[in-house]
């Protein structure tokens, strides 16, 4: 017989531990971002406002956004959709060089992505 002492239980059969109990975190959370006003927006946005595709010089604020067509172009036949308005003018012209330039607009290939590539379903 061999006088060895007995092996440990194999790691992979130990008993779990027991859960820890929850203890929420008593860090306290970052402010929030505050909410954008429509002063807030202009300074962030070229976009001056909403104009009707109906009649271009009837115009509206950014907010609210007008979802359902202009109220006052639209007909019972047509429902004139309006665009967002932007002043061009105010953007610096070399921003607009250095996004147009940059690799995010830079073609990588000869044609357009084939997009993702699907799994081929194989017999086994």
């Amino acid at each position: 017989m061999d006088e060895r002492a007995p092996s440990p239980p194999c790691p992979r059969w130990a008993p779990a531990p027991p859960p820890r109990p929850f203890t929420p975190s008593l860090r306290p959370r970052p402010p929030r971002a505050p909410p954008l006003t429509s002063s807030l927006m202009r300074t962030l946005s070229a976009a001056t406002g909403q104009r009707s595709l109906g009649d271009p010089a009837v115009t509206y604020p950014l907010w609210p956004p007008l979802t359902s067509g202009c109220p006052r172009t639209s007909t019972e036949e047509t429902a004139y959709p309006v665009e967002v308005a932007y002043a061009y003018e105010s953007i610096d012209p070399t921003l607009l060089a250095s996004l147009f330039t940059s690799s995010l607009f830079t073609p990588t290939g000869p044609g357009p992505s084939p997009g993702p590539r699907r799994p081929q379903n194989r017999p086994h």
